[in-house]
């Protein structure tokens, strides 16, 4: 499968983006009994063409039902609830962009087999 076109780069960087997330999900969610630990959040910002991904250590707020979950796991601030979420967001975006790129080896595989 040949990877070209806009539409593909485009792809392609939504899929490094959300490999990004995914290690930053694994990350936090292997450091969910470790007191003190900083969740690592994720800021997903728009490029022409693509999106890209920044990671943030920086500590967030917490909403009380978290409040009651980080005391279970160790006096942290990360949310398996949230974590699960990335996750399954993860999953959409993968397919996604993978759909993207099938068209576009679809359509230009088309474009190449037009006789002229």
């Amino acid at each position: 499968m040949a990877i070209s076109g806009v539409s593909s780069s485009t792809a392609l960087s939504g899929l490094r983006a959300i490999s990004t997330s995914h290690s930053a999900t694994a990350d936090n969610v292997a450091n969910v009994n470790t007191p003190g630990y900083a969740v690592t959040e994720r800021i997903f910002e728009n490029k022409n063409p693509g999106v890209e991904v920044h990671l943030s250590k920086e500590a967030k707020e917490i909403t009380p039902a978290e409040s009651v979950e980080a005391s279970a796991f160790g006096g942290n601030n990360v949310s398996l609830v949230q974590e699960a979420v990335h996750q399954i967001k993860g999953v959409a975006g993968y397919k996604a962009n993978a759909a993207v790129i099938k068209a576009d080896d679809e359509m230009t595989e088309a474009l190449l087999d037009i006789k002229v």
